[in-house]
């Protein structure tokens, strides 16, 4: 068996890549277009991609959320990267607010960390 502290570790390191990246895609198609062609990759990718990658991108935490959720952990984590997921979708997509993205990403960031923290177990006093 992993020590907890490893398992901690990991499961942090997997379930915030897809934060950091939907927090680094650019917001206008021209960028997308120009970062996807460094990749090789600009015929292939088109600015109709950009919406449903993100959506992919923000699901993968939030399910690392909800699963973890699921088994005993709380709600709460989860529905913290719930709002912070759809504000960042809604700051990146509808208003264009930078700010706002930044911010949904960190919170988001902040849900995972809550989710992987460690409980606490109450301890009885023998007196």
């Amino acid at each position: 068996m992993k020590p907890i502290n490893e398992r901690r570790a990991r499961s942090v390191g997997w379930s915030t890549v897809p934060v950091v990246l939907a927090t680094a895609l650019p917001k206008c198609p021209l960028c997308w277009m120009g970062l996807m062609s460094l990749l090789g990759l600009g015929s292939v990718v088109g600015s109709v991609w950009l919406r449903p990658l993100a959506v992919v991108l923000l699901l993968v935490p939030l399910a690392a959320l909800w699963m973890r959720a699921q088994s005993g952990r709380g709600y709460a984590p989860f529905m913290l990267g719930l709002v912070a997921a759809v504000s960042m979708y809604f700051c990146k997509f509808q208003v264009g607010y930078t700010p706002g993205v930044v911010l949904s990403g960190a919170v988001l960031f902040g849900a995972s960390l809550w989710n992987v923290w460690p409980k606490r177990t109450a301890t009885r006093c023998r007196c």
